[in-house]
């Protein structure tokens, strides 16, 4: 069944009179910025700026231009001496542009001129990383005024969409936002957006009291949507792609503590314990490369903190590449001596498990082991070193001894006579090869909780 969002225009004294409590919009970041009185003849555009049709929002920001002033003619637009948007009409956003972070002047010209010849109207913005800001004009020809807003990409799930709605309507109007199971907003004057809304992909219809419009929402994609008119209706459409996002987690085998960040500076885990797991991080799914810090001897961490000076001066322990997929739950697994450390992934299946059962998966980290096998679960597993078995299903909540023994000797590289899996949880363990040192193997523990009923589980529970 198709979800419905419903817009309803109205004057905003019926509004407050008909509508439930209204919940309060999201105020825009900046206030309206207004017109320069007197424009340079000549503009100081001596760098010109790359600005890219398509961009990484975790290196750049980017920049939409809309123009609302529905007597406008066209423009065009410049970021310092380079042209970002030529023949902009009313209502027409244009294409998203990506600029490294700076702060930039921007020039609105008549289409065809440049900033030498004439200039409507002129500001300066800052881009930011990760921030995509749509430069709306309001005002009228001969004084244009700028508003900003700010679309929200942050990631959804597969199959949904984001949604916001904002109000730029020139007769005063106020605009009424509901959709089922959603709150009711009541908007009241240009500027002003409702919260975001995440819905469903596929067909949604936007009903205003002038009538109706179709709209189809792609999945992975926000989109903003720009009443300017209500009779008759006008609504500006700017859809963007969210950034995709994942979770990591670090699963620290050495005997060390450790910090652990990605190459754009966002930390990861702290002061990681040796042969221990950090939380799950959100992370955007991206290539990317991950830097291994000891934490005791020196991080970013510990600058951030005021503990030590250094900042980026800071060698870490290791830099290696990192890919991580689109919704996946992705386990960064530190190994090997301090001098030669090196890192393995894997992508854990974090569904819910049947009803009465838990997830575990095996994975040899045993050095030198050749292959494993693991009883009683897997006796024939014969695991490879850096390799994991498939996901088995145990019975929980009974104590079993579990061992890890090498396939070609038989004798025993790791031990834990004291386990014992809980229903609803997907379990990491480890062997790393601790007989000698009598230590158990590594488990890492996720809640998932419990979904339908499952056939008996392997041997051994």
């Amino acid at each position: 069944m198709r979800r419905k969002l419903i817009i309803l225009v109205v004057l905003a004294y019926s509004v407050a009179a008909c509508q439930p409590t209204p919940v309060p919009p999201t105020p825009l970041p900046p206030t309206p910025v207004p017109a320069t009185a007197t424009p340079r003849p000549t503009a100081t555009v001596g760098k010109a700026p790359n600005a890219f049709a398509t961009g990484d929002l975790a290196v750049s920001g980017s920049l939409r231009f809309l123009l609302a002033i529905p007597d406008a003619p066209a423009v065009d637009i410049f970021v310092e001496s380079t042209p970002v948007a030529v023949q902009v009409t009313y209502g027409q956003p244009s294409p998203a542009r990506f600029l490294a972070p700076d702060t930039y002047h921007v020039y609105v010209v008549p289409a065809g001129k440049t900033p030498t010849d004439k200039i409507l109207f002129q500001y300066t913005v800052k881009v930011t990383v990760g921030q995509a800001l749509v430069q709306v004009f309001t005002g009228s020809p001969d004084n244009f005024a700028l508003s900003q807003l700010l679309e929200d990409l942050s990631p959804v799930h597969s199959g949904q969409a984001r949604v916001i709605i904002a109000d730029y309507l020139i007769d005063g109007s106020g605009i009424a936002v509901a959709s089922d199971n959603q709150p009711t907003y009541k908007l009241a004057g240009p500027g002003r957006t409702t919260t975001a809304a995440v819905l469903s992909a596929g067909d949604h219809t936007l009903h205003l009291a002038a009538g109706k419009q179709p709209v189809t929402l792609t999945a992975l994609n926000a989109y903003l949507f720009v009443v300017l008119e209500s009779k008759p209706l006008r609504v500006a459409t700017i859809a963007s792609p969210v950034m995709v996002g994942a979770q990591v987690r670090f699963v620290n085998l050495t005997g060390l503590q450790i910090d652990l960040f990605l190459d754009n500076g966002q930390m990861l885990a702290h002061a990681v314990a040796a042969r221990s797991g950090s939380d799950w991080v959100p992370v955007l799914a991206r290539p990317q490369s991950v830097r291994v810090y000891n934490s005791r001897m020196g991080s970013p961490a510990l600058v951030a903190t005021g503990s030590a000076g250094g900042g980026s001066q800071i060698p870490p322990l290791l830099e290696a590449p990192l890919r991580v997929a689109a919704d996946s739950n992705l386990n960064i697994v530190l190994y090997g001596p301090t001098t030669a450390l090196q890192v393995t992934t894997y992508i854990e299946n974090l569904d819910p498990t049947p009803k009465g059962v838990a997830r575990v998966v095996f994975m040899n980290m045993v050095p030198q082991s050749g292959t494993i096998n693991v009883e009683p679960y897997l006796p024939d597993a014969q695991l490879a070193f850096g390799t994991t078995s498939a996901l088995t299903d145990v019975a929980p909540d009974i104590v079993q001894q579990l061992a890890f023994r090498l396939t070609d000797k038989g004798s025993l590289a790791e031990l834990d006579p004291d386990v014992k899996f809980v229903e609803g949880t997907a379990y990491l363990v480890v062997a790393t090869g601790g007989s000698k040192t009598q230590q158990p193997p590594v488990i890492v523990a996720t809640t998932v909780g419990v979904g339908q009923p499952t056939p008996t589980p392997a041997p051994g529970g």
